[in-house]
């Protein structure tokens, strides 16, 4: 879905981190320069995972150096799992878009596509348009004066791991 979007992607992920998913995403935006990527992921403080907080964040600089908006929600920790594409496609279910959920690994996910414009579009107001009031977007100023893009100390060793084999 990431690949074939020609006009908007909207996703909204607690761990929003897989090199793949991140490549694909900034791939979509450098092919088609007018997409429009709208990414919305917990703040620092109310993120669950360390780690996971650690890799989203280290992918900030790569987002907004192509373009791609990404808002951290204020609120308290949002646990949703879920993408529109170009008004008409949504994606709801329980896959993390991390290492974990997409690399066969214990994790066991269940997802449903859905191919139907009035309700794509219900999704976009009813939660993009109302998360976004309530989350804060991320700007290069946000960035300044860090390490790769990374706007506190590493906290996890598995952070470091998962940035050495994107590496490879």
């Amino acid at each position: 879905m990431i690949r074939q979007a020609r006009q908007s992607i909207f996703i909204e992920n607690p761990y929003l981190y897989h090199p793949q998913i991140v490549e694909a995403l900034c791939a979509a935006k450098a092919r088609t320069v007018e997409l429009s990527i709208v990414l919305i992921v917990p703040a620092g403080r109310h993120n669950d995972n360390s780690f996971s907080q650690d890799a989203q964040e280290h992918e900030y600089q790569r987002y907004l150096a192509a373009g791609i908006e990404v808002y951290e929600y204020q609120n308290h920790f949002n646990h949703l799992k879920m993408a529109v594409f170009d008004g008409l496609y949504s994606i709801h279910g329980s896959t993390n878009l991390n290492c974990r959920s997409l690399e066969n690994d214990k994790d066991f996910e269940l997802v449903v596509l859905v191919e139907d414009e009035p309700f794509a579009r219900a999704v976009l107001q009813q939660v993009r348009d109302v998360d976004v009031g309530h989350a804060r977007r991320m700007t290069e100023e946000d960035l300044h004066g860090t390490f790769a893009g990374l706007r506190r100390r590493v906290r996890d060793p598995r952070t470091l791991a998962l940035l050495a084999k994107r590496m490879l």
